[in-house]
């Protein structure tokens, strides 16, 4: 957008330069041409200002400088960028936003101290939304006023009934050869005769009437409006002073644009007439042109309301006849000049750089890339980087304390800490900057390329890198070979060479590029990570401890499965394998997951908002601080385009619930993610709606996890108030399920306690709206146990009979 800004600027300025001028010299060039040429310059000039392309020759002599100013603000930003809403209590964690390797300092912008960081404001942006505003503002306000006053005549009028008036208009309609049915109607609102309407047009007369040679003079004038177009060019008019509101030479040539179309009008009508019958003429349009004094000229019309100096020139202009000269030679000569002036002006970033400077540029672009691979010392620092990047490199300096000037940090953005193979560039030095290609083998999803570009600034003589933007984050070398099925890993194998990890899960993320399911680790006897696709579909990687926190992987097997437990429906399992690898995302805090299965919008809104925190950090960190606090999730299809997961998350000890939903789109024939939103959002002391509780808690897969007998156990000892609440159905509920405001939702015993085959029984129902039914819960005690738990959550009438 900002670009457009510049163009915009561009076209202004040059295009002025061939319209004053024209301005100044106009009454002489009136005398020497028709008024219809003037008007056809003013109209092409006007489409020329309605579209803001630069062009420019290849080598344009005159750039002007691009202004690249920013504005320093105070912000705060959280210890993490949490794009996605998620309970408040959870967003308040303490770790970094960066695990930095044990022997390798990592660059962060996440602030981990009180103060607030500085943030920066873009002119340009801030320019751009000054233009848009006063742009929407004229336009809507010029159409909101023509169209209000055309409804009040509509509302107001009549069709013209003398027979007279209605003979003098067909005839001169067929005088200048306009077929179209053009209605005439009378209205009180108006003083003055004019022709409105763009696509249904029609004639205006005021209440009053004309008669005689007036009525057929002004009736000739009208109609030759219209047959001119002057409407349409008043509407280009329009949009030029609305696209150029901020210049007032276009305000002119729109002024002037209108006065030359009356003109032309005039010398047409009275092309052929004596003298007195121009002086009849122009007595019949200064009588209507008085008349309608008070009222205001509306902009897509042809209303004859104008000022004493305009009513001059057009009068004068009556009597001076122009030299018999078409016009056509000083129209190509003005646009000539035009085009010239017009492809040899540039609005750049710096001007045109020397060969010295583009030398520069090319040094820098190299110690860049270098440092993509081998990183960036302190010292370095000093001279490669400048603006925004250099003061976000120092605060990380001056966080870490005392930092040796050798010291090496990393610059790349790379998911899952990946080493850069290959760092190459392509130098754009007119536009000062220069696009970077970063190539990878080591990622979940195999190869892969980065692209970003990089700005160039000066401050003073030396140059500097001043600002990096990611253009595309993830760029798969062979997208089709990702794993999405039991039968993708079969048919990869066990590799050559497996890599030994730190976890179990790992060893399924780093040996192969699944996507699409969720891993399960069982330890002890089994030593087995069961990975299930999003079409039910499974893999058993038998896995054996080889050291201290070291793993390594011994074999694949697939466990018996049956075809009727094969999810068919593509677009459930395209859903499911889109939802569970978001889920993922915030699970292990990285964005490799989930990114592959956005769309590109959503990629590039989330990289954007990622920039703006994290400056020169790890993009890839994903769902701020509380993702090691994600037990489980659960993922629900609402509709073909629609799934909502419900995360299990724990804080201090106690288990909390979010709700969000994925909506979904199709690009390139896939289906992907288009956008999210809140769904609901169990925090602390949340007032939950009906709708939000079923939705956190409401099926057999989303209640709370029984308790735990060693928890009970500590309960007794060391909080012996929660133990003695579990001795009641409604205490117990309140417990399991702590993170509700249940004092603001009545709790009543629907039935009294009846007997079970394995213990008691109770139904509960819980109000939370006086306009809604209870939701019920069912609650058990087994035998021979002092405590309660939740059975189930239903909406409705309960399964059994009370």
């Amino acid at each position: 957008m900002n670009i457009l800004v510049w163009n915009v600027l561009q076209v202004s300025l040059t295009t002025s330069v061939v319209i004053l001028p024209v301005l100044l010299f106009c009454t002489v060039l009136r005398r020497r041409y028709p008024a219809r040429v003037l008007c056809l310059l003013w109209v092409v000039l006007s489409i020329r200002l309605i579209l803001p392309v630069q062009i420019t020759f290849p080598d344009a002599p005159v750039i002007a400088p691009r202004t690249a100013a920013v504005l320093t603000v105070q912000a705060a930003v959280p210890h993490g960028i949490i794009p996605h809403a998620m309970p408040e209590s959870i967003e308040d964690g303490q770790g970094s936003a960066l695990s930095p390797p044990q022997d390798l300092p990592t660059v962060s912008a996440v602030s981990q101290e009180a103060e607030k960081p500085t943030q920066e404001l873009d002119i340009g942006m801030l320019l751009t939304a000054v233009w848009i505003v006063g742009m929407g503002t004229l336009l809507t306000g010029s159409l909101y006023v023509n169209q209000q006053f055309l409804r009040k005549v509509r509302q107001t009028a009549h069709a013209a009934e003398k027979e007279a008036l209605l003979t003098l208009y067909a005839e001169e309609k067929e005088r200048l050869r306009i077929r179209r049915d053009i209605p005439v109607i009378q209205s009180p609102y108006t003083n003055s005769p004019m022709m409105a309407g763009l696509l249904h047009p029609m004639l205006i007369l005021p209440e009053a009437g004309m008669e005689g040679s007036e009525a057929r003079l002004i009736l000739r004038h009208e109609l030759t409006h219209y047959k001119h177009g002057d409407l349409y060019f008043k509407l280009f008019f329009l949009l030029a002073r609305c696209v150029h509101w901020f210049n007032p030479v276009i305000h002119l040539l729109a002024w002037q644009g209108a006065q030359d179309l009356e003109i032309a009008c005039d010398q047409a009508v009275t092309h052929g007439l004596d003298t007195e019958e121009k002086r009849q003429y122009g007595q019949c349009i200064l009588n209507h042109a008085v008349r309608g004094m008070g009222h205001r000229p509306y902009t897509v019309t042809t209303q004859l309301t104008e000022g004493k100096h305009v009513m001059k020139i057009r009068l004068q202009a009556l009597f001076t006849q122009p030299k018999k000269r078409n016009g056509l030679i000083f129209l190509s000569v003005v646009l000539l000049a035009g085009s010239m002036i017009g492809c040899s002006f540039a609005i750049g970033t710096e001007g045109k750089p020397d060969a010295e400077t583009v030398q520069q540029m090319e040094r820098l672009a190299e110690q860049w890339c270098d440092a993509q691979k081998n990183q960036l010392t302190t010292g370095q620092a000093k001279t490669l980087l400048g603006g925004s990047l250099k003061k976000e490199f120092e605060r990380m300096v001056d966080r870490m304390g005392e930092v040796q000037p050798e010291m090496r940090f990393r610059v790349d953005r790379l998911p899952m800490d990946a080493q850069p193979d290959m760092v190459s560039y392509t130098l754009s030095p007119e536009a000062y900057k220069a696009t970077v290609k970063t190539h990878t083998r080591h990622t979940q999803y195999g190869g892969m390329t980065q692209i970003e570009t990089i700005q160039f600034g000066k401050k003073g003589e030396a140059l500097h890198i001043i600002g990096r933007t990611l253009e595309e984050a993830m760029q798969l070398d062979a997208p089709e070979e990702i794993c999405t099925t039991a039968q993708d890993v079969l048919d990869r194998g066990m590799p050559e060479t497996p890599q030994d990890v730190r976890t179990p899960r790992e060893l399924v993320y780093q040996n192969f590029p699944v996507a699409g399911g969720r891993c399960e680790v069982y330890g002890g006897n089994l030593n087995l990570v069961i990975y299930t696709f999003a079409d039910n579909t499974a893999v058993f990687f038998e896995f054996e401890r080889v050291a201290s926190e070291q793993y390594r992987l011994k074999g694949l097997s697939v466990p018996p499965t049956h075809e009727s437990s094969i999810v068919k429906d593509k677009n459930k399992v395209d859903l499911r394998k889109a939802g569970t690898q978001w889920a993922e995302g915030y699970r292990r805090k990285d964005l490799t997951f989930s990114y592959p299965f956005m769309s590109k919008a959503m990629q590039q809104a989330y990289i954007s908002a990622q920039e703006e925190a994290y400056k020169m950090a790890d993009l890839w960190h994903m769902g701020g601080d509380f993702g090691s606090n994600i037990d489980d999730y659960q993922i629900t299809i609402e509709a073909k385009d629609s799934i909502r997961i419900t995360y299990f998350l724990r804080s201090e000890g106690e288990e909390m619930r979010y709700a969000e939903r994925l909506r979904f789109t199709m690009e390139d024939g896939q289906l992907v993610i288009g956008g999210r939103e809140e769904a609901a959002n169990g925090k602390y002391d949340k007032l939950l709606g009906r709708e939000a509780f079923l939705m956190l808690y409401g099926t057999s897969e989303l209640l709370p996890p029984r308790m735990d007998e060693g928890q009970l156990h500590m309960w007794k000892t060391f909080a012996p108030e929660r133990y003695a609440a579990m001795q009641t159905p409604e205490g117990a509920l309140r417990e399991m399920i702590r993170n509700i405001a249940w004092n603001q939702y009545p709790i009543e015993r629907v039935m009294d306690e009846r007997p079970s085959a394995d213990g008691v029984r109770i139904d509960l129902a819980v109000t939370f709206s006086e306009k809604e039914d209870p939701v019920l819960i069912a609650m058990y005690r087994e035998r021979n146990k002092q405590y309660w738990m939740i059975d189930r959550i239903e909406d409705g009438e309960p399964e059994h009979e009370i």
